[in-house]
């Protein structure tokens, strides 16, 4: 998608030209897409989008196993073609009807209609997309294999009944609640502009119309609403496609299909409803690359992986706060600390001074100075004279370690003679600079690059 936009053969979609869409955890991509002007705008965006995808992925999986248990692999959704509204309703009424002992083995025969009430409801099939095809059901896996086996040859439809590879329930409103809702949207903490562009339109399968709301956050809360608590109405989300085609006049319609082939049928509906107006289709596949047995054996595992993370940046004293830093957009670059040097007397834009810098603006490390020379056995003689950046790495190395749990002969892998520590340098200008300065012997240490490497 973003290869799409990035290299100019199609544009960003916008509020005039597009109308987005997207399929179960696809309106979340379609919330995050809609509320961008362009692909730099979608970067802080989508991270957020994907942080909160997992989270709901994480919430259905928690529900299924306190449901179902088991494998994770147990299917939870099934299609079955040529079923409509009505007849999926009937149909999973009649199963419970028929199934009451199996949930509840004290029923009584001539109150079944008081018993089909205690069929307890977390364990009732439910219908979950609603289409011209047929209708996708749901439930907990043992329920599903139930109904599949009630069903047997009775479907008017040749076609088969297709098991989808769905993990967990999904688009249940007997589960989830607004208060999933609300927590899963704590998660996403992006700022907003209070005035920002006009939104591309997006259109929900969830209810068949338009989702008006402006904002990213709120565009998300109509997309996890569609994702845990409302069935999918293709049908009215097809009609919903039809009639803004119809008031926009459109001559052509292009639909770019990434990750399935839905595309497929909403442009035969459109050929069908929209003569005037021929659709084409453009096909993008899932980011997913299956590696071939033969390729996966051959790659092998990664050599490789990075377990730790320790730094010092201006403004913030650890990725995690360089990462908050970059979130808020915060701009590091200010005058020259006093602790370096004298801006009013060391600074000359004209450059012609000695001993003078051009510009008194930078991005300056905070505490650059501090160190613990005890914690790392060095005497209070050599620490004021080793170079500040071989210290910051003494420090940020150990955090890294420390971040990772790595604790020294706990493991085979963490024996000390299995460790090695490489460290890299580009240039002696501590040394160089202090090269007149009266140093005694314990700055040997950085004046010889063997005792750095």
């Amino acid at each position: 998608m973003s290869s799409l936009h990035s290299d100019g053969s199609a544009p960003y979609p916008s509020a005039h030209d597009s109308h987005l869409a997207g399929l179960c955890s696809g309106s979340l991509a379609a919330a995050a897409i809609s509320t961008s002007s362009s692909l730099s705008d979608l970067v802080p965006i989508a991270i957020q989008t994907v942080a909160l995808a997992l989270h709901l992925g994480l919430r259905a999986s928690e529900m299924a196993k306190s449901l179902e248990g088991g494998s994770a692999r147990s299917t939870w959704s099934m299609i079955i073609p040529g079923l409509t509204n009505e007849g999926a309703s009937e149909l999973l009424h009649d199963f419970c009807l028929r199934n009451v002992s199996r949930f509840s083995p004290l029923h009584d025969q001539s109150k079944t209609n008081y018993f089909i009430q205690q069929v307890p409801e977390l364990s009732r099939p439910f219908a979950t997309a609603y289409s011209a095809a047929g209708v996708t059901v749901s439930g907990p896996p043992h329920t599903l294999d139930l109904l599949r086996d009630s069903l047997g040859d009775n479907l008017s439809s040749p076609l088969p009944i297709t098991t989808l590879p769905i993990n967990a329930p999904y688009h249940a409103p007997h589960l989830y609640g607004e208060d999933d809702v609300n927590t899963l949207l704590e998660k996403f903490f992006l700022s907003e502009d209070a005035s920002p562009p006009p939104p591309a339109t997006v259109v929900s399968f969830g209810t068949g119309h338009l989702v008006w709301a402006g904002t990213t956050k709120h565009r998300l809360r109509e997309a996890i609403r569609d994702i845990l608590l409302r069935p999918m109405l293709w049908d009215q989300a097809v009609l919903g496609y039809e009639e803004l085609f119809k008031l926009q006049a459109s001559t052509g319609i292009r639909i770019i299909q990434i990750g399935t082939r839905a595309g497929d049928a909403l442009q035969r509906h459109l050929d069908r409803t929209l003569p005037g107006s021929p659709a084409t289709v453009v096909t993008i596949p899932s980011g997913r690359v299956a590696l071939s047995d033969a390729e996966t054996r051959r790659r092998g595992r990664p050599k490789l992986a990075v377990v730790g993370m320790g730094g010092r940046f201006p403004g913030a004293s650890s990725p995690g706060a360089l990462w908050n830093l970059l979130m808020d957009k915060v701009d590091t670059c200010k005058e020259v600390p006093p602790l370096r040097w004298n801006a009013d007397t060391h600074v000359d834009p004209t450059g012609q001074a000695k001993n003078t810098s051009k510009v008194r603006w930078g991005c300056w490390l905070d505490d650059a100075d501090k160190f613990d020379a005890k914690f790392f056995s060095m005497s209070p003689r050599e620490a004021p004279q080793v170079d500040p950046a071989q210290r910051i790495a003494l420090m940020t190395a150990y955090e890294a370690m420390e971040q990772a749990g790595l604790v020294p002969g706990r493991t085979p892998s963490t024996r000390e003679d299995r460790v090695g520590v490489f460290f890299g340098t580009t240039s002696n200008d501590w040394c160089e600079a202090n090269s007149g300065q009266d140093i005694d012997t314990c700055k040997c240490d950085d004046k010889w690059t063997p005792f750095r490497e």
